[in-house]
C-alpha cells in the first residue's frame, strides 16, 4: 500500500515475497517514497502512473521490468485508489 500524492507517494506495505530479491529488507522499504524505490530508468513512468490513478480515482495498470536474483522480471501490477467517504485517494494499493 502507498499513501500520500504526487511525489510524496510513501510506502506502507508490500508483499514480502518481494523482499527475497530486493536490496532491501522489509523494515528498509516502509516509510520510503517510491521515488527512491524505483529505478531511475522507469521513475518517471512508474510516478506518473501512481499520479494518474490518483487524480482520476480510477485503478490504473502498470507493466514494470525489475532487476531481481541476477535476472530481469516482469511485473505486470493494477493501481487501486481507495477513497475515503470524504471523497479523498487516501492510499494505492497495488496488487
Amino acid at each position: 500500500k502507498v499513501v500520500g500524492s504526487g511525489a510524496d507517494l510513501v510506502l506502507e506495505s508490500f508483499n514480502r515475497t518481494v523482499e527475497e530479491g530486493a536490496q532491501y529488507s522489509y523494515a528498509q522499504f516502509i516509510g520510503r517514497h517510491i521515488r527512491e524505490l524505483v529505478d531511475p530508468l522507469h521513475r518517471d513512468q512508474v510516478l506518473a502512473k501512481y499520479r494518474e490513478c490518483v487524480e482520476s480515482r480510477k485503478p490504473q495498470h502498470l507493466d514494470e521490468e525489475l532487476s531481481m536474483q541476477g535476472g530481469v522480471h516482469h511485473l505486470a501490477t493494477t493501481l487501486i485508489p481507495i477513497i475515503s467517504p470524504e471523497g479523498d485517494v487516501v492510499r494505492v494499493v497495488a496488487v
